[in-house]
């Protein structure tokens, strides 16, 4: 509800210029996000709220421009500062300002840069190959992935099962094979494209 400019976004809410997001709600630019609430410029970044420039972060809340923090509150560059200290730092930044968002994109992009880097967005995932995957168990070569099962060759998928070369997949579907574009709980089918329930 309420997205704009965003692709593959799921089960959000007020949500601008996104990609591959779920459960997220009042947040801009963030990509391979999950459950982020009230965030700008976060990357490959799960459970934060009230943060902006974040790289690969996972349950933080009220913290900028830091990267690989974990279970982290009001951080600044990677650094601790009091509740107080933070917010006294924060209200300096002029995020209205589009000269000085500019300057903080190119900080960002070089922390980024120096930050430590996974192999594999990967959460939750077993016996399972590719990226941007979360609670995928015995996956070959799956790409933006989640909650699947005994999948091989898929790319951007949710709740699917046994199934093999297919991509966008509907809610629940099952025994599919060479398959794009699926309605919900689809079973069964081979060889085709674009089949919803009429």
């Amino acid at each position: 509800e309420d997205i704009w400019y965003s692709k593959n976004v799921d089960f959000s809410f007020q949500t601008m210029d996104s990609l591959s997001c779920t459960e997220i709600e009042q947040c801009y630019e963030n990509v391979f996000g999950l459950k982020n609430n009230h965030c700008a410029y976060l990357l490959k970044s799960r459970a934060c709220r009230d943060s902006m420039f974040l790289y690969d972060c996972n349950n933080c809340s009220d913290c900028f421009m830091s990267v690989n923090l974990r279970n982290q509150k009001y951080c600044i560059r990677n650094q601790q500062y009091s509740k107080d200290a933070y917010v006294e730092e924060t209200t300096k930044i002029a995020f209205q300002d589009p000269a000085a968002v500019a300057e903080l994109r190119k900080e960002f992009d070089e922390r980024r840069r120096a930050a430590v880097h996974r192999f594999a967005n990967n959460v939750s995932t077993v016996n399972s190959t590719g990226d941007n995957l979360r609670n995928v168990k015995n996956g070959k070569l799956c790409f933006d992935t989640y909650e699947a099962e005994n999948v091989a060759y898929v790319f951007r998928t949710t709740r699917l099962k046994d199934s093999m070369d297919a991509m966008y997949t509907g809610l629940g579907s099952e025994l599919m094979y060479e398959y794009a574009c699926a309605g919900e709980a689809s079973s069964r089918v081979l060889f085709s494209t674009s089949c919803y329930a009429g």
